[in-house]
């Protein structure tokens, strides 16, 4: 990660909050990073997209707030994306959200945000 060009963390939400893997990995990346001017280069400097996926009536919307939150001092502002099984028809314990093609477009999208960022930089 700390070489990464393009961090792409993509979050399950459960109970509205985000997956206690993505709050694990963010509390024990504090281990890793010895200095704030450590972490704004290797990591805040980055071009960082965030995907979360959950439904708002379950918490998604909340869970979304709080990864961006994370990434707030990011040099590049994070491109990001709430995606809910509902608004596709599908189940949320499935797995089957990227079968839509609704689905891949936005994640094609983001993709698309991404290299724009990358792109600029370079």
């Amino acid at each position: 990660m700390k070489e990464a060009d393009i961090i792409v963390l993509a979050v399950p939400t459960y109970s509205g909050k985000a997956s206690g893997l993505h709050c694990a990995f963010t509390e024990r990346a504090q281990g890793i990073i010895e200095s704030y001017e450590e972490f704004k280069d290797k990591i805040l400097n980055k071009i960082i997209a965030l995907i979360v996926i959950g439904n708002v009536p379950a918490g998604g919307d909340l869970a979304y707030h709080t990864v961006i939150l994370d990434h707030r001092d990011s040099k590049y502002p994070p491109p990001s994306t709430l995606l809910q099984s509902t608004e596709y028809g599908q189940s949320s314990v499935q797995g089957t959200l990227i079968e839509e093609e609704k689905v891949r477009d936005r994640l094609d999208g983001l993709v698309n945000l991404i290299l724009r960022d990358w792109k600029s930089k370079h």
